[in-house]
This record gives structure tokens, C-alpha cells and sequence, in this order.
């Protein structure tokens, strides 16, 4: 039966046609009234599920679009990175352009990243933008490039994680 010819037929039952006179009408105006107010009131947490569904869809297409290239490109860098830090004190200004373009790789996956993956991409990014390379600094570097390691297995992970969720 159709939504039309269910309200059709409520209608008729609030109009007063019921059964047997002895029984009472319960498609009264309140009681409609108060049927509508609940399924408006579901209706509303539904349009938030759906909004919140559609984000997260949103979300993990526009990582499986963009997402390997960014982690290929961020594994290029740290790549990079440890080969200036055999050399540190000849590659400073290398390093300094190496870990800048880390941060734009980063900030780029952090708005398709969820969960641990990009509280980890996020966290690395702040510890690359307070750092400032220079003749002194090269163990906070390797640090820098060890941790940058660790987010790019973090973020393979959730990408293997992907492949099975949908």
C-alpha cells in the first residue's frame, strides 16, 4: 500500500467512519497530529545519518582518488630527507625545502585522512612547522624523518584498511 492511500483512508477514519459506532475514533486530529510530530522528529534524525553517511562516503572517495598519489609523494620526501642527512651540514637549505614540502603533502592528506592516521599526520605537521633546520639541529631531523616513516606505514595502513571497508 502507498503512502497516498494510507493517508487517504486515515482521512476517512478521523473524518468519523468507523467500524461500530460503540468504538472510539483513535485517528483523531490530536492523535494525527501527534503522529506527525514523532515521524517528523525521526525523519529529522534520519536527514542527520543521511548528511553524516554522505560526508564519510565523501571522505573516503576523495582519499581513494588523491590519497596514494600524496603518500607516494610524502615517501619521496622522507626518501629525500635521508639522503641529505648522510651529508647534513651541505644539505641544510635542501632539508629546510624537503621538510616544507612534507608540510604541504600533510596538510593535503590531514582533509582526507580520519581517525589515528590523520591525528598522526596532523601532529607530525605542527612538530615539522616549530622546527627550524640548522647546523644544530640535525638529531631533531632524524627524529623529524623517523617519525615521517612511521606516518607513512600509518597511513599504508589505513589505506589496506580501505580496501576491505568497502
Amino acid at each position: 500500500m502507498t503512502l497516498p492511500g494510507v493517508l487517504i483512508i486515515l482521512c476517512l477514519l478521523s473524518s468519523g467512519a468507523t467500524i461500530s459506532p460503540e468504538e472510539p475514533r483513535f485517528f483523531t486530529l490530536q492523535n494525527l497530529t501527534i503522529l506527525g510530530s514523532i515521524i517528523s522528529i525521526i525523519s529529522f534524525f534520519l536527514t542527520i545519518f543521511v548528511l553524516y553517511d554522505t560526508r564519510r562516503l565523501r571522505s573516503f572517495y576523495r582519499f581513494r582518488g588523491v590519497g596514494p598519489t600524496l603518500v607516494t609523494e610524502l615517501r619521496r620526501c622522507s626518501q629525500r630527507i635521508s639522503g641529505f642527512l648522510n651529508e647534513f651540514d651541505e644539505f641544510i637549505p635542501q632539508l629546510s625545502e624537503e621538510l616544507a614540502r612534507s608540510i604541504a603533502k600533510l596538510e593535503s592528506l590531514e582533509r582526507k585522512l580520519r581517525g589515528p592516521a590523520k591525528a598522526s599526520a596532523k601532529r607530525l605537521r605542527k612538530r615539522i612547522g616549530n622546527h627550524k633546520v640548522d647546523a644544530g639541529s640535525e638529531g631533531e631531523v632524524r627524529e623529524i624523518y623517523l617519525e615521517m616513516v612511521k606516518v607513512v606505514e600509518e597511513i599504508k595502513d589505513y589505506q589496506r584498511d580501505l580496501d576491505w571497508e568497502r
